[in-house]
């Protein structure tokens, strides 16, 4: 607290005030700074400091500060309800690093930090370093960015997973016109909601302007991005974190035999898992998909080389563990075309991955159910379905009793996984 706030104290204070507006800085920042200012000794100290500072970095900093002690002056005041609904902050206090990181994701979904310091008058140096540090988030500071967002509510969603772990997921809940909220999850791995994907952190390069002449690098954080059409595309930055995230604790795998490729014959058994379980979860067959079956698929498609081309001369043809073709790819994610959702946007190169790869093999493969399944007027097993996905029925009926019987015989080998 100040013990007394003399008259040239109080100019001297708006002088710095008139400073930091004409360095651009928001005025509901200033009139806020001015006003702690008179009640607290630090934020003046802080001013001053700031009209002392050598360079840029130096006075974002010290705006970072003096935006805490503002929040921490409203909080004081308790003017108002505060509108966070965290009636258990030790949920919070224990998840702070995952609920900020959530809380960007929805501020990245709606213009980024940028627009928020527009939106909050929050300083962008302070809101940086609000989603940077792994501190307990201020709720004064939440009651800004929540009113600027149009947040009807943020809430902690605590629902276990299929091992019974704990996820934790920022929930925002708009209200329609009639009232209704609408969210929709098309798998709890998921990352993003429906109609949107995720793209990971990179590096940015900001074109040259009138303050920077030359351009500047810099890092555009993990967030949701809308798809054009708003219906369901995986695309590889999400593939890739779904099975970073999940995959590694699945329980049911397909049998950790390697055949006669040794440790390669299994090093894939976990994507394997998890994309099996992922595509049943979503598209839910009368019988579900057994990853043994996959696994079997694989062998006999690539001898788990991942880099396998079927035809080195065409880079259009079969790659990768499942040998998915060039236009095998287009057709999983023309939304247009035959499939009617669950779409995957991947290019020829992306499917050198080993989980895009078995993703949009799986997905291929359930698709090619569907169609021998209308062709014989039937449900038909997963056994017809891989021999659609091998193209039995377009081959000489020799080269098709190979291609099952060697299948079948990977199969068998991997039903046998156990058992005396």
């Amino acid at each position: 607290m100040r013990a007394k706030l003399t008259s040239d104290l109080k100019v001297e204070m708006i002088e710095i005030g008139h400073m930091m507006n004409q360095a651009g800085l928001p005025r509901h920042f200033i009139a806020s700074a001015v006003e702690a200012a008179f009640e607290f000794d630090g934020v003046y100290s802080l001013m001053r400091m700031w009209t002392e500072a050598a360079d840029k970095k130096a006075r974002d900093e010290i705006i970072a500060d003096i935006q805490v002690l503002i929040d921490d002056y409203a909080q004081k005041e308790k003017v108002e309800r505060v509108f966070i609904r965290f009636d258990d902050l030790d949920t919070i206090v224990k998840n702070v690093r995952k609920f900020k990181d959530n809380l960007r994701l929805i501020v990245d979904r709606q213009g980024g930090v940028k627009r928020l310091a527009e939106l909050t008058e929050i300083p962008q140096p302070s809101l940086s370093r609000f989603f940077g540090s792994s501190t307990m988030p201020r709720r004064a500071t939440l009651l800004k960015i929540s009113r600027a967002l149009d947040l009807n509510g943020i809430e902690i969603i605590h629902h276990p997973d299929h091992q019974g772990r704990p996820q934790e997921r920022i929930r925002t809940k708009k209200k329609s016109a009639k009232g209704a909220a609408k969210f929709k999850i098309i798998h709890p791995w998921r990352i993003c909601p429906a109609g949107e994907h995720w793209v990971r952190t990179h590096s940015l390069r900001i074109p040259p302007s009138e303050k920077n002449s030359e351009g500047i690098m810099t890092t555009r954080h993990g967030h949701c991005a809308r798809n054009p059409t708003g219906k369901d595309q995986l695309y590889p930055d999400e593939i890739q974190e779904i099975g970073e995230r999940n995959f590694p604790t699945i329980k049911v795998k397909p049998c950790p035999i390697g055949f006669e490729f040794g440790k390669k014959g299994t090093q894939y058994d976990d994507l394997i898992a998890g994309w099996t379980k992922y595509w049943n979860d979503v598209l839910k067959p009368d019988v579900p998909l057994d990853p043994n079956t996959v696994k079997a698929l694989i062998a006999t498609e690539s001898s788990f080389n991942p880099k396998i081309l079927a035809n080195k001369k065409d880079q259009n043809s079969a790659r990768g563990l499942m040998q998915i073709t060039n236009a095998t790819r287009r057709i999983l994610g023309n939304e247009k075309g035959e499939l009617k959702d669950h779409f995957l946007t991947l290019t020829r190169e992306d499917l050198n991955d080993p989980s895009n790869n078995i993703c949009a093999g799986i997905r291929w493969l359930f698709r090619k159910r569907a169609i021998a399944s209308d062709l014989l007027k039937r449900n038909v097993s997963w056994e017809e379905a891989v021999a659609e996905f091998k193209g039995t029925r377009t081959t000489t009926k020799e080269r098709a009793t190979e291609l099952i019987s060697e299948f079948k015989q990977r199969l068998e080998a991997l039903k046998k996984c156990g058992k005396k």
